[in-house]
């Protein structure tokens, strides 16, 4: 992604980069050493590096010196190789208080590039000689760090209850009670036939006695034991965030509806953060969802139409309460990019709490790009378009000088402009070169807290 970027973009983009901001990078880069070695580097309040290849990093000895001299650090881990993986979490435990966030994804979102099932994909992860190695060092992580506020496990069961463990251990234990308070967000995997009820008794305690604010978890049949808990002792716990891999009758475990009747009359507060995942082209079940709760966040990864069509159906009832909303096309990894329904633009023209957007694989024209700008000024925060569709349609040649005007000063927090690869195809040395000024332009004025630029945006750019 990085490759063919000149060092003179990254110092462009240092400029103006300052204490609350973060630069993403990926591991194929070959100006790593730029980008590590920039002396401003090491004043980011966070730094996001995804390893997307299974080549082994080259510049590890550079990243452990980095991880001893950043104090206040995020790193976000996209796992993708054994020896990668493990050098780099033994590297972390150099600076345990160093870490605030960890997040382990799955290697299968590579793999989806070369497969049509995507549920078969996000499963494939690791190994299971690898996944025992990388649970036993993010477990001596999680057990020693005094700051970690945020564990994403990806969907290894292995590595869940590694972690889980060392929660339930640091819980058990007087001395380190304090540091526990830290940890408000857990993502979990869940396998009823892999974990069982051990699984459910740590996650009791989790739940309970800690700080947990944020919990995702897969609906499976451990579930409706964890409502059980939460209907109990809720805690602190504010959002459960759930995660819908494949749904059809026989994947899906219904919940009695006095159940999410307890759940709300015990846990009023309780927002509902809710991800399906389409595997095979079926209904969308009523029962998955508790109208009890408040639905604040809906991802939806789609293979077809009638899938879409279903899921914006139901819950157009809810779209005034969301507050996040995803909607991805497996056309954008199939290279096939999706047309959505008419009723998408009515679904999305009524949920004018929004103030996070995320569109990817979908064909959207400029017109609607600028119509989302200027609809959702006012509140979003965050917004990411990533278009499949560049070079097929060729209307996106203007892109970063339309996603810029006036009416976008309004996002304070995440600013993504992606063209992907397509970019390369674009050789128009005039739209190019208004695309490099407004690009800068425009980071001058908005006072932007994270600053995300992919850098395939400004590549051949000239810079």
């Amino acid at each position: 992604m990085w490759d063919s970027v000149a060092p003179i973009v990254l110092l462009n983009i240092f400029k103006y980069l300052s204490l609350r901001e973060k630069l993403l990078a990926s591991s194929t880069c070959r100006n790593w050493r730029t980008v590590l070695e920039n002396p401003r580097c090491f004043l980011l309040k966070s730094i996001h590096i995804n390893f997307i290849c299974s080549q082994r990093n080259k510049n590890m000895d550079l990243i452990k010196k980095f991880l001893r001299q950043s104090e206040q650090t995020i790193f976000e881990w996209n796992i993708c190789c054994e020896n990668d993986i493990l050098e780099i979490l033994q590297g972390l435990t150099i600076q345990f208080n160093h870490i605030r966030e960890i997040h382990l994804k799955p290697r299968g979102r590579v793999l989806c590039k070369r497969r049509c099932n995507y549920f078969d994909a996000v499963n494939t992860g690791m190994s299971v000689k690898e996944s025992d190695k990388v649970a036993d060092v993010l477990k001596l992580i999680v057990s020693k760090s005094c700051h970690l506020r945020l564990v994403s496990c990806g969907f290894d069961p292995c590595i869940s209850v590694a972690v889980m463990s060392a929660v339930h251990e640091k819980l058990l234990s007087r001395s380190t009670q304090a540091n526990t308070k830290s940890l408000c967000d857990l993502s979990l995997a869940s396998s009823s036939c892999e974990i069982g009820q051990g699984y459910i008794e740590m996650l009791t305690n989790i739940v309970s006695f800690s700080n947990l604010h944020w919990l995702c978890i897969n609906w499976d049949q451990n579930l409706s034991l964890l409502l059980d808990v939460i209907c109990v002792n809720p805690g602190h716990l504010q959002v459960l965030s759930l995660v819908v891999l494949n749904i059809n009758p026989s994947s899906i475990v219904k919940i009695n509806p006095e159940m999410w009747e307890s759940i709300g009359k015990s846990a009023p507060d309780l927002q509902l953060h809710l991800t399906l995942v389409e595997t095979d082209q079926t209904s969308l079940f009523p029962e998955i969802f508790c109208p009890t709760m408040v639905l604040k966040s809906l991802t939806v990864v789609f293979q077809s139409q009638l899938f879409i069509n279903n899921v914006v159906q139901y819950f157009s009832w809810y779209s005034h309460c969301l507050e996040t909303l995803g909607i991805h096309s497996m056309g954008e990894i199939l290279n096939k990019p999706t047309i959505p329904p008419q009723n998408v633009g009515a679904f999305l023209q009524n949920s004018l709490n929004l103030s996070r957007l995320s569109i990817s694989g979908v064909y959207i024209t400029d017109k609607d790009v600028l119509a989302i700008a200027t609809n959702f000024s006012s509140k979003l925060l965050e917004l990411n378009i990533s278009r499949a569709d560049i070079v097929r349609e060729c209307m996106a040649t203007d892109y970063v000088v339309k996603l810029t005007p006036a009416q976008l000063y309004g996002l304070e927090r995440t600013v993504s402009l992606e063209l992907r690869r397509q970019w390369t195809a674009i050789s128009n040395p005039p739209i190019q070169r208004r695309i490099r000024q407004n690009t800068f332009q425009y980071l001058d004025k908005m006072e932007l807290s994270i600053l995300e630029i992919i850098p395939c945006v400004l590549q051949d750019c000239g810079i």
